[in-house]
């Protein structure tokens, strides 16, 4: 096979593995659930301040959003999802700097995608400084974002995982969450949902046309 056809064949393949990635995307979670009505907002540690972001604070809290940005770019979009009311965040500060941050997703389109009913919040992307880590903030983060989503009308609290992230999963049981089970599922088009593998209670298909 010539040079010119053997760089057509890999164009070819490349775009066909990139079509077929965009139409149809499977994917893996283990989640973890706990009941917000007996959820209350933990007391900081000495040294530690807690902070909520909403839409109603974004304002006011700037300089908070950016230590955030600071820490990571990645927050941008979560910020901007804070203005529109679609998630609220949580902050835990340690001599006024950044030690660990999470999020409460009132709207958000993996929520669609899980399967999960309207009385169930989605936590997820939390992060840890390397320099604070071991300290419970994970665990005290979630018990926050539980008492956050009892305050908005919640009754219960979802997270997911990647099956192999232990450490996350560990971080979700210290927080009294419990193991759901294991999701497995498709989705074709970014639209259409199958949950072939799902814990009792969770839809088998689902259809999720806008992000949130």
């Amino acid at each position: 096979m010539q040079l010119i056809d053997r760089l057509r064949l890999l164009g070819f393949r490349q775009f066909t593995k990139r079509l077929l990635s965009a139409l149809f995307r499977s994917r893996a979670y283990v989640l973890f659930s706990r009941d917000c009505e007996d959820a209350v907002m933990p007391e900081p540690l000495p040294g530690e301040a807690f902070h909520v972001l909403s839409a109603h604070n974004v304002i006011e809290k700037q300089a908070l959003i950016e230590a955030l940005l600071s820490v990571s770019h990645e927050n941008a979009e979560y910020v901007e999802d804070i203005r529109r009311h679609r998630i609220l965040g949580f902050v835990i500060e340690f001599e006024q700097e950044v030690a660990h941050y999470g999020y409460l997703f009132l709207r958000n389109k993996t929520a669609c995608i899980l399967g999960i009913d309207s009385k169930t919040a989605l936590i997820g992307n939390a992060f840890t400084v390397p320099g604070y880590r071991g300290k419970g903030a994970q665990p005290r983060s979630v018990r926050a974002r539980a008492a956050l989503a009892r305050e908005n009308g919640y009754r219960t609290i979802l997270a997911e995982t990647n099956p192999d992230n232990a450490a996350s999963q560990r971080g979700m049981t210290k927080g009294g969450m419990q193991l759901v089970g294991r999701m497995d599922l498709f989705v074709v088009c970014s639209s259409l949902v199958a949950r072939w593998r799902r814990p009792a209670g969770f839809p088998l298909i689902g259809f999720c046309a806008r992000r949130g």
